[in-house]
């Protein structure tokens, strides 16, 4: 073979592995993982912020498709949170814009051992003990090019998700007494037999406030609810524990009792995720 036919042939196949390499990065979405333990649950990514509330788009609320199989549908709270979202915020709240999901930014919170392998990339070994994990796993170029021939005239938007999560029970004082802590300023007492072992179901909202060229600039998670049930129900999936009877008892009378007015929860939550996204 002649030296200038193999520097060819090097040169092409030089040029197949970068176009190749090229192609990949574009697609690839780069996760960070967070532990923490007690609210707020928040992380930044950025130094620059919204200057005010007209800067921020707020994007229709997603379900996060479930991992357990027989999960019960969220749909009636996921239309609630929209409906007061709206009416809230009109002028931020953009009804007809519809993003991409594919390779779309991405905010995933709860009890390591809830959230799937494929959720997790990053596993900590040394940990002794179980984690409250979360995982911001951002756009990938691809998503960021679309984002930006949407041509949203704001500077920043808010995605947010409703999902079913498992949170950690946690021990409150030295009495044994248990505890959940579900948000910001909203921490739930448990019976005190309430095993540590074993992830209590949860409904959740999680957020992420993004800038102009599709970047997550801050994430964070609230949760809305709990239900305790059984080991066999754990088994079969945390989302099969809540009944369509459930999810409207969550959408029509699942209260804040600790708060004036006893606002419903879930409206809590979204008011406080918005909050916490778009201030420090």
């Amino acid at each position: 073979m002649g030296t200038n036919r193999f520097l060819k042939i090097v040169a092409l196949f030089a040029a197949i592995v970068f176009v190749s390499c090229a192609a990949i990065t574009k697609h690839m979405q780069y996760s960070k993982e967070t532990k923490i333990d007690k609210p707020p649950y928040y992380a930044s990514f950025s130094t620059k912020s919204p200057a005010s509330a007209q800067d921020i788009a707020i994007l229709p609320v997603q379900l996060k498709k479930s991992a357990d199989f027989f999960s019960t549908s969220l749909k009636p709270l996921q239309d609630a949170v929209n409906s007061f979202l709206k009416e809230k915020l009109s002028s931020a709240f953009q009804e007809s814009l519809q993003i991409p999901t594919k390779e779309a930014p991405e905010v995933l919170f709860g009890d390591e051992r809830y959230l799937s392998e494929s959720d997790s990339d990053e596993k900590d070994e040394t940990a002794t003990e179980p984690r409250m994990l979360l995982i911001t796993r951002q756009s990938s170029p691809n998503w960021r090019e679309n984002w930006q021939k949407l041509g949203v005239k704001f500077p920043y938007a808010i995605i947010i998700t409703l999902s079913y999560s498992g949170y950690q029970a946690k021990m409150k004082n030295w009495k044994g007494s248990k505890e959940l802590r579900l948000g910001t300023n909203y921490i739930a007492d448990l019976p005190w037999l309430t095993s540590l072992d074993d992830p209590i179901p949860v409904i959740q909202l999680t957020g992420a406030l993004i800038n102009s060229e599709g970047k997550i600039v801050r994430v964070g998670a609230e949760g809305i609810c709990f239900k305790r049930g059984s080991f066999v129900q754990s088994l079969i999936g945390l989302g099969k524990i809540y009944s369509n009877d459930d999810i409207q008892k969550v959408v029509h009378g699942y209260r804040r009792e600790d708060l004036p007015g006893k606002p419903l929860a879930w409206q809590v939550a979204a008011e406080n995720l918005i909050k916490g996204l778009t201030s420090r």
